[in-house]
C-alpha cells in the first residue's frame, strides 16, 4: 500500500473514530499556501480539528482536504480564538498549525517543499484569525 493511500486510510479511521463535537471554524486567508503536496489559493476557508485530523474546504471552490496533524506545545498560543498559523518563506507561506481557544493546538509536519524552501533561514511566522464559526 502506497504512503499516500496508507494516510488517507488513517485519516478516514481517524475520522470515523473521532468524536462528533469538532468545531468548525471559518478563516479569510489573504494569501496562497501549501500543506503538504497541495497549494491552496487565497480566499474563504473552512477548518475544523478532530483527533489527530484537520479538514480544510475553501467555500468557494470546496476543494478540501484531510490532513494528519500532531499536538503541539507551543507557547505562542490564541488568546481565545481559533487562529491559523503559517511559516513563510520569501513570497510562500506553509500552513504549521491550528490553535483552537486557549490550548487546544494542532501542527501539521514539515512537507518536503518546505524543507526545501526553509534550508539556512528560518521562516517568519504568519497568523489568520478565525471570522466566524
Amino acid at each position: 500500500m502506497s504512503y499516500s493511500k496508507l494516510g488517507k486510510f488513517f485519516a478516514l479511521a481517524a475520522l470515523l473514530g473521532a468524536p462528533a463535537f469538532a468545531q468548525e471554524f471559518k478563516f479569510d486567508v489573504p494569501f496562497a499556501f501549501t500543506t503538504g503536496s497541495q497549494t491552496w489559493d487565497a480566499g474563504n476557508y473552512t477548518v475544523s480539528l478532530s483527533t489527530g485530523v484537520l479538514n480544510i474546504r475553501n467555500t468557494l471552490t470546496h476543494k478540501g482536504s484531510f490532513l494528519m496533524t500532531t499536538a503541539t506545545d507551543s507557547h505562542a498560543k490564541a488568546d481565545g480564538l481559533a487562529v491559523l498559523k503559517f511559516n513563510q518563506y520569501g513570497d510562500r507561506y506553509f500552513l504549521s498549525q491550528l490553535w483552537v481557544g486557549l490550548d487546544r493546538g494542532a501542527a501539521l509536519r514539515k512537507s518536503q517543499a518546505e524543507k526545501e524552501q526553509s534550508k539556512g533561514v528560518g521562516p517568519v511566522l504568519a497568523t489568520v484569525k478565525a471570522s466566524g464559526r
